[in-house]
């Protein structure tokens, strides 16, 4: 029996005012359960690359790269000549103290990268939840009210940003609070 191949690793993209691109998609090479065709890392990595993203941010726990079968994620995409970060977030879940502290670090690179017109593209288990939450969170930092960008965030990725804290938690982000700071 032949598998059929998996279809194209879906991106989502979004162009906020002030340039970049910010990618919104699943994680790449993750093993889906039957009767999903098989996904290919390597494939998917491509797809990244082509979007001219900079940047993978992935947003799943350390636990998650195994049971997804792409223990290998960070090292394939750093030999694609892409920069790669690991902001893990609990599935369902919001930013905690980790993610905080880290993004002191990292929210500037990001940004930064953004106002140069470069590309991120941000992924977790399925694209939704945690992924929608962060892509809407960097609209908000860069200007947007945050309605304004769980709108936009959820009509370019249907189904994003799915809990009640997610929505808070947007909605507890500091409108501007990054070109403040510029």
């Amino acid at each position: 029996m032949v598998l059929p191949d998996a279809p194209p690793l879906r991106i989502d993209i979004l162009t906020p005012d002030g340039g970049g691109l910010i990618g919104m998609t699943s994680c790449p090479g993750r093993i889906e359960p039957p009767p999903a065709p098989p996904r290919v890392l390597a494939t998917d990595l491509d797809r990244v690359v082509a979007t001219g993203a900079g940047l993978l941010v992935s947003l799943i726990e350390t636990h998650e790269f195994e049971q997804l079968g792409v223990a290998s994620l960070g090292a394939d995409i750093i030999a694609r000549g892409l920069a790669w970060e690991h902001l893990p977030i609990r599935d369902f879940g919001v930013p905690d103290l980790a993610f905080e502290t880290a993004w002191v670090r990292m929210g500037p690179d990001i940004h930064a990268r953004l106002d140069a017109g470069g590309g991120i593209v941000i992924h977790c288990r399925g694209g939704l939840g945690r992924t929608g939450t962060i892509a809407a969170r960097l609209l908000v930092e860069r200007g947007m009210e945050s309605e304004a960008a769980i709108a936009l965030v959820r009509s370019v990725r249907p189904g994003t940003i799915e809990t009640p804290d997610q929505l808070r938690h947007v909605a507890g982000i500091t409108s501007g609070s990054w070109t403040a700071r510029r």
